[in-house]
């Protein structure tokens, strides 16, 4: 589930008076700059601006697999997840809502993103024997880690949507050589999945 937690939307009101009551000559307009965009910059409450933040922890993009089957990425800690009895969960979003006419646009972000990649037909045969084989093979059986950086768009109008992500980062082989690592997925209402892409080199 997603925790709504409100955002952004600056105002500045400047109100000047005299001591003395008397009517006073205008000041130098001032002008202040704007700050720099961040999704997570503004304040709590926006008001009726239809922006809101959100900072939660949840499975979104948590597996990913590329068009022709060889890889599965797992965007999480795939060695000590607590559901193989470990302690780690998944990892924290920052995103941005935008609620308008046009439906709803959420713009997602996360960072250092731990990353395992496994080949997905021996993940899938691991799995099928037992919990215990399974966990066994997300410690131990897979191709690359890392870390990552992910950008995700979901946006939803009317009876059509479209759900984006785009990741980049480095990772390794059990012999600690180094890879690029990008993946690119695409799934819309109308099309189905448009992109399944997963490149390492």
């Amino acid at each position: 589930m997603r925790w709504r937690i409100p955002l952004v939307a600056l105002l500045a009101l400047f109100v000047a008076a005299s001591c003395d009551q008397q009517p006073a000559e205008p000041d130098t307009e001032q002008v202040t700059e704007a700050p720099a965009f961040a999704l997570m910059n503004g304040p709590e409450n926006p008001g009726k601006s239809g922006v809101e933040r959100l900072y939660w922890e949840d499975c979104w993009w948590c597996g990913t697999v590329d068009g022709d089957g060889v890889y599965l990425a797992a965007h999480y800690q795939g060695d000590d997840m607590w559901f193989c009895g470990g302690s780690s969960y998944f990892h924290p979003w920052e995103t941005q809502v935008v609620r308008n006419h046009n439906g709803e646009h959420y713009n997602n972000q996360a960072y250092d993103v731990p990353l395992f990649i496994y080949s997905w037909s021996d993940l899938q045969s691991a799995c099928s024997i037992s919990q215990e084989a399974c966990c066994e093979f997300r410690a131990e059986g897979w191709m690359y880690r890392g870390t990552h950086d992910m950008v995700a768009l979901d946006n939803w109008q009317a009876n059509r949507w479209y759900q984006q992500m785009n990741a980049h980062g480095i990772v390794y082989d059990h012999d600690g050589n180094e890879y690029q690592y990008r993946e690119r997925q695409k799934l819309t209402s109308e099309h189905g999945w448009t992109h399944e892409e997963i490149v390492i080199k």
